[in-house]
This record gives structure tokens, C-alpha cells and sequence, in this order.
């Protein structure tokens, strides 16, 4: 039987995946349209620069495995009767599951602007490539770090 508690648990799971996921798209969105402005006068540096763009997707990643954590808390996963879960079970989860939230969305944001910046200084002098990787890369530790936080609390 399905509870309250396991509602408000779908819930967290459901947010966290749309939560991150959203944060990342609109992150690569942004990255991205410097990588298509930067190939339409190089092509032959699409690659690289793609790289760089994709990192903000990295906390959408992030959200989905803490939303497939929810779910086995629930029960979803093993095929059989769900067992009880309480409000205040359903409420925990619902809490640790909001670091990846919060860390997901503004990491992929901040992160979204660090790789522009990398793009577009990649675009003027290829040989700083390995810097934009290093500098758009220091955020991801914050969203690694919420994804454990989270973990931790459930």
C-alpha cells in the first residue's frame, strides 16, 4: 500500500531528477551556443570546445542517481509489497535529497558561465584549452559534494 510518506518521498525523487536536470540543460544550453558560434569561424576546434560545454550536465547526472537512491529507499525497485513508510520517513527523504538539488542547480549555472569564458578564451588562443578544463572543472566539486551530503542523509 502506498502512503503518504512514500508520496512525499516520490516527490523528493521527482524534484531532484526535474531540479538538476533543468539547472543542467539551461547550463549546456548556454555553454553550447558559444561552442556553435566558435565552429561556425574554426571548425576544426568544435571538439575541444564541446568538452568544455558539456560539464555543466554533470549535475543532472548527479540528480538522477540521487533520485534512483529515493527510489530504492521507497521500495520502488524490488517488484514486491512496499513496506510502511512514515511521513516522517517520506519528509527525510524529501530533506536529503536537497543538497544535490540546491548544489546541482547553481553548480551547473556557475558552471555554464566559467565554460563560456573558457570557450571564448579557447577561440582566441587554442593553447589555453587545458586551463578552461581545469577551470570550468573546480565547481563540479560542489556538485560532487552535495550528491554526498545527500547520500550520507539517506
Amino acid at each position: 500500500m502506498i502512503t503518504i510518506g512514500h508520496i512525499i518521498a516520490m516527490i523528493a525523487a521527482a524534484l531532484t531528477v526535474v531540479a538538476t536536470g533543468i539547472g543542467s540543460t539551461i547550463g549546456v544550453y548556454k555553454a553550447t551556443q558559444n561552442v556553435a558560434g566558435l565552429t561556425a569561424e574554426q571548425p576544426d576546434l568544435f571538439f575541444k570546445a564541446f568538452i568544455i560545454s558539456i560539464f555543466p550536465s554533470t549535475a543532472g547526472i548527479y540528480g538522477f542517481v540521487a533520485a534512483f537512491l529515493i527510489v530504492g529507499q521507497i521500495g520502488l525497485l524490488g517488484g514486491g509489497p512496499l513496506d510502511p513508510m512514515s511521513v516522517t520517513q517520506g519528509m527525510g527523504l524529501m530533506l536529503a535529497s536537497l543538497p544535490i538539488i540546491i548544489m546541482g542547480v547553481l553548480t551547473s549555472l556557475i558552471q555554464s558561465k566559467i565554460a563560456r569564458a573558457s570557450i571564448q578564451t579557447y577561440a582566441k588562443q587554442p593553447t589555453t584549452f587545458a586551463k578552461g578544463m581545469m577551470l570550468t572543472s573546480i565547481t563540479e566539486i560542489y556538485a560532487i559534494l552535495g550528491l554526498i551530503i545527500t547520500i550520507f542523509l539517506m
